[in-house]
């Protein structure tokens, strides 16, 4: 898995298994998105099948979290 789809899997687990979730006023993360390939650049010209698979990998992993949680 790469790019944004290892946060978005992992904050998947955190939220889900979070006791309590806050607001804090300050940055905390940044996400470099200065790279040509990075998945956010700003050249939205760059759609690529890597990036495709990536996002329905991603997906599909959230739905089976999900699943394995309403079978237990």
């Amino acid at each position: 898995m790469g790019d944004c789809g290892e946060d978005c899997w992992k904050m998947t687990h955190l939220a889900y298994n979070a006791n309590s979730v806050d607001a804090i006023d300050e940055e905390v993360y940044h996400y470099d998105c200065t790279r040509e390939n990075s998945y956010t650049s700003s050249n939205k010209n760059i759609i690529n099948k890597r990036k495709i698979w990536n996002d329905i990998k991603t997906a599909n992993l959230i739905i089976e979290f999900f699943k394995d949680m309403e079978q237990a």
